[in-house]
This record gives C-alpha cells, sequence and structure tokens, in this order.
C-alpha cells in the first residue's frame, strides 16, 4: 500500500514487504503448535493460580505487621483486591510483590481512600481527581495512623 507523505511530497510504502506464500506458513506454523500452547497455558494458569494465593496471603499478613489494629478481615480483603492478577494495582508492581513497606502503604491507602470515604462520588460530581485526593486526604490519613497504634494503647 502506498500513502502520500506530505512532509516529503512523495508517495511512499507501507507495511512489510513478504513473499507470497509466507503468510500461508506462518499460519500453518501457528496453527501446528497451537495444542502445545493451550497445554501451557493450563499448565501456567495453575501454577499462577498457586502463587497468587501465596502472595495474597504474604500480602495480609505484612498489612497486619505495618498495622497491627487492622481488622484481619479488612487486611484480607485489601490484600485480595490489590494482589488481583493483572490488575495493574500497586501491589502487582515488583514492590508490591517485593512486599516493601511504601507499596503496601499504599495499597491500605488507596483501599481507604475508596472505602472509608465519599472519594468515588467525587468524580462524578465533576471535581477533578486531585482536588477530590485533597478532600479526602485527611480521612485517608487517620484510618491507617489509628491501625498502626500497636493493640494496648
Amino acid at each position: 500500500m502506498a500513502r502520500f507523505n506530505r512532509r516529503r511530497r512523495r508517495y511512499e510504502r507501507r507495511g512489510l514487504l513478504v513473499e507470497e506464500a509466507a503468510p500461508a506458513r506462518a499460519e500453518s506454523a501457528c496453527l501446528a503448535d497451537a495444542e502445545a500452547r493451550a497445554c501451557r497455558r493450563e499448565r501456567d494458569a495453575g501454577r499462577c493460580a498457586g502463587e497468587d494465593i501465596r502472595f495474597t496471603a504474604e500480602l495480609a499478613a505484612e498489612i497486619l505487621r505495618l498495622f497491627p489494629r487492622c481488622p484481619p478481615t479488612r487486611a484480607q480483603d485489601i490484600a485480595a483486591h490489590s494482589a488481583t492478577h493483572g490488575s495493574g494495582r500497586v501491589a502487582r508492581t515488583s514492590a508490591g510483590r517485593s512486599l516493601e513497606t511504601g507499596a503496601v502503604t499504599a495499597a491500605v491507602r488507596a483501599a481507604v481512600r475508596h472505602l472509608d470515604t465519599g472519594y468515588d462520588t467525587l468524580p462524578t460530581a465533576g471535581i477533578a481527581r486531585k482536588q477530590a485526593r485533597a478532600r479526602v486526604s485527611a480521612a485517608i490519613e487517620t484510618v491507617p495512623a489509628s491501625w498502626r497504634q500497636p493493640p494496648g494503647r
């Protein structure tokens, strides 16, 4: 396919230049190993599920270590939500996977922001994200701070 390049003021080819038989060979090679790839996907899914369960338990334990007064069911809920595979949440980053204090604290703060404040209703009311976060920042600091105090104080 040719397209006119205005900057160079000429027509230029677009796309890949391949032999006529190459796409057919590639398709047949792809179809030939489809079953092997499906088996690998199933095997990896089972392995990943086990790793996700282990990571969720480790994350919940780390939340309880950093926030000793956090209710255990709440810590488990935060861990399960934050560790969802493919979610892009802070716990899925490399810092979160290595259970760094900053990443675990960020996951707890995000959970508090969404569950304990009216943050989720603010953007729909026409308030910008930055302003909405500023409005709920005091509440976001209060809950984790109360969970940080060791039991008995």
